[in-house]
């Protein structure tokens, strides 16, 4: 685990390396063994890339963890937050954007 301060942008970048753990762990997971770690909420974590290593079965993962959340919604894109969502809930996003978007195309 590497946890390193950045001041300029008010957030705290960990990366973390989980050992075997390569098609068995999900965002949710992840999110939740990272705040159980920093002793932080889980809202706070926010997931950037889990990626799994060339010729073994381990995951790394970097993270950005906010104190304020309303920094990190100017900071990052709108798609890391709707991948954190459900299916469910993300769809129901995405088509009410897609019928505003058509009714703003009629008018």
């Amino acid at each position: 685990m590497s946890l390193i301060e950045n001041k300029l942008l008010e957030r705290k970048e960990a990366i973390y390396l989980f050992k075997e753990m390569a098609g068995k762990l999900t965002r949710k997971e992840a999110i939740k063994m990272v705040a159980q770690d920093l002793s932080v909420p889980e809202e706070k974590v926010i997931p950037v890339k889990l990626k799994t290593e060339f010729g073994t079965r381990n995951v790394k993962g970097i993270f950005y963890i906010y104190d304020d959340l309303n920094k990190a919604k100017l900071q990052i894109p709108e798609y890391m937050f709707l991948r954190l969502l459900g299916k469910e809930e993300r769809a129901k996003i995405l088509e009410e954007r897609r019928k505003a978007k058509v009714a703003a195309k009629r008018r």
